[in-house]
């Protein structure tokens, strides 16, 4: 695998993992999360969605065709489930977990409904706020999950953040990466030390089990597509080698997972690897990143830019 270096957590980080659904965490950074708790720090997991959109895997879990919008929403407080016995395997504490509960397959849309003024509603599950976080619940706006996501840096103070990269090919995972990037910002400017940010694919052509992906990723811009392909291409990718028994935990937590072993076991058995691979972003390419989104995204509106729409099927 041609990656730049090899690469360890310092002993005592405190870890923060934003996932956009349940399961990511696991497929992107199960062995990180077991190893960081191993070697003396903390790990904490934020799910900005419940996954609860999955057109598809709600019909195989409910084994049928027509859905309401109250199958969505009890497949999201399945998936939530999961991910709290898949946590156990990885030593995450119940009061390290925080789920947001914003729009799955909706990330997108919150540049658009940006203020708490006029929320975007789920076309799934008939929803226009979020669960209560910390305090209230949110509006469907991106404002307020920028806003969420800062509250969990806060709270939880960590040395590394970990986020979806920009450059994934899922909305929701490219978009979240960006509003987390615009959290992070908010916590620099309050606190004297930043934590360090790394970044992690899900979605992107041939990852991971080919060895083309890294040229592919490195020619793409935000979401997959041209946007901001100057501040995104020169990251460097690191990889972080899993002791067998981190591999045997991230095993056992994507089991739990059995919503989406029952539609999609292949690819989620892919991720379970001798190594799990991360972009590191200096704080000036992340915020560039941001920038080059938002100059595109008309805030306010009920539009989206179809430079960043890249649609892909499933969470």
């Amino acid at each position: 695998m041609p990656l730049d270096r090899p690469w360890q957590p310092e002993p005592g980080t405190r870890l923060l993992v934003v996932a956009p659904h349940p399961d990511d965490e696991a497929l992107a950074a199960a062995g990180l999360v077991w190893q960081v708790q191993q070697s003396g720090g903390a790990a904490a997991v934020v799910y900005l969605t419940d996954g609860d959109g999955y057109a598809d895997g709600v019909r195989a879990w409910r084994g049928r065709e027509s859905l309401r919008a109250e199958d969505f929403r009890a497949y999201g407080v399945q998936r939530r489930v999961e991910a709290r016995t898949a946590a156990r395997h990885l030593g995450l504490a119940p009061n390290h977990i925080w789920f947001l509960g914003f729009p799955d397959g909706g990330l997108l849309e919150l540049w658009a409904h940006w203020s708490r003024k006029a929320p975007y509603c789920s076309p799934y599950t008939g929803r226009c706020a979020s669960s209560p976080v910390l305090t209230n619940t949110s509006p469907y706006a991106g404002e307020e999950l920028v806003s969420a996501i800062s509250a969990i840096l806060q709270r939880w103070r960590p040395d590394l953040v970990l986020l979806p990269d920009p450059r994934d090919l899922h909305p929701d995972h490219c978009n979240g990466g960006l509003y987390g990037g615009l959290a992070w910002k908010e916590l620099a400017l309050s606190s004297p030390r930043s934590p360090q940010v790394l970044t992690y694919l899900v979605h992107s052509p041939e990852y991971p089990g080919a060895s083309g992906w890294l040229a592919a990723v490195r020619a793409a811009g935000v979401c997959g597509s041209g946007v901001g392909l100057a501040e995104v291409s020169r990251t460097p990718w690191v990889y972080f080698p899993l002791p067998p028994e981190a591999i045997a935990a991230k095993r056992a937590a994507l089991a739990e997972y059995r919503t989406q072993m029952g539609v999609m076991a292949d690819f989620l058995s892919h991720f379970v690897r001798p190594a799990e691979v991360f972009a590191q972003w200096s704080p000036n390419q992340l915020l560039a990143a941001v920038a080059s989104i938002r100059g595109r995204v008309p805030f306010g509106s009920d539009s989206t830019s179809p430079a960043i729409v890249v649609p892909y099927p499933g969470p």
